[in-house]
């Protein structure tokens, strides 16, 4: 089993493929990804970028909230810490701010070639992660502190840092407080190599 350390301070910032906004990059599954998850900063009402064949996940960082309407239809309001809403990469999205700047983690993915959620989860002590082989694990550490453990190998994690495991099937620990995003992704067994 692999672990890599994604500590805040390494995330790529850059401009949405709109010019609208900008992100921070926490991982992208090589070119042309099969998966991506980012730190969207929206600091002004917009539209989001199309990212065609793509599903969407959303979960609300920091922020007074934030009103995203969907092809048109009625808007759905994220205002608690972690809220979530999925979508089509290709659907119009417009958000509109509620009160000041926000922050959400994002995942895109191709559905074609994984399946993957978008998960909060309070981390309260300790957690076990089991890995499958073709799985692997984002962990986002949205507050507190944490360590992950695996064999004789530890990384630590502080608010903001994120963790990549994959490999071989295994286990690995994770201890600490605070809160926790999780992004599972499985390749599709009929998606092409």
């Amino acid at each position: 089993m692999t672990l890599i350390a994604l500590p805040a301070h390494l995330y790529q910032r850059q401009r949405w493929r709109n010019g609208l906004g900008w992100t921070r990059e926490i991982w992208r599954s090589g070119e042309g990804p099969a998966w991506r998850v980012s730190i969207a900063e929206i600091d002004a009402d917009c539209e989001f970028s199309s990212f065609p064949d793509c599903r969407r996940q959303l979960r609300l960082l920091a922020g007074a909230g934030l009103c995203v309407q969907i092809n048109a239809q009625d808007p759905t309001i994220l205002a608690l810490p972690f809220a979530a809403l999925d979508f089509n990469g290709d659907d119009a999205v417009a958000a509109h701010l509620i009160d000041g700047p926000v922050q959400v983690l994002n995942l895109i993915h191709r559905p074609d070639a994984i399946d993957a959620r978008l998960l909060h989860r309070p981390l309260l002590g300790s957690m076990l992660f089991f890995l499958r082989p073709g799985q692997t694990w984002l962990l986002h550490l949205a507050a507190g502190q944490a360590r992950l453990r695996e064999a004789d190998h530890q990384l630590q994690l502080g608010a903001g840092d994120s963790a990549l495991l994959f490999g071989e099937a295994g286990r690995v620990q994770l201890e600490g407080g605070g809160d926790l995003l999780l992004v599972q992704t499985d390749r599709r067994a009929d998606a092409a190599v």
